[in-house]
């Protein structure tokens, strides 16, 4: 039975996932679908939809790997220009 709080999660998983699209920042746009997909995934499972339950756990999964990747890069990024910072000012030619 779908009940109106059921039906808040789903717009909200609309609402959340189409915000997404639209943000530049990559590991906020993957936090975002997963929250969207959180939503939806509530909502899927209150129509009681095994496909779209299956589609909303793969793609949660998907985004928060995705999520993952992303920090793992940056932190490398980061990491790697402290780094080399720290190094040429410790080699500075006065």
């Amino acid at each position: 039975m779908i009940t109106y709080l059921n039906i808040i999660f789903g717009v909200l998983g609309l609402i959340t996932l189409t915000y997404a699209v639209w943000i530049k920042n990559d590991q906020r746009r993957g936090i975002l679908a997963a929250i969207g997909g959180a939503f939806l995934l509530v909502y899927s499972i209150s129509v009681h939809d095994a496909i779209f339950i299956i589609l909303q756990i793969v793609f949660i999964v998907s985004s928060l790997i995705e999520v993952i990747k992303i920090s793992k890069k940056n932190n490398q990024l980061y990491s790697k220009s402290w780094y080399e910072n720290h190094h040429l000012r410790e080699h500075r030619v006065l």
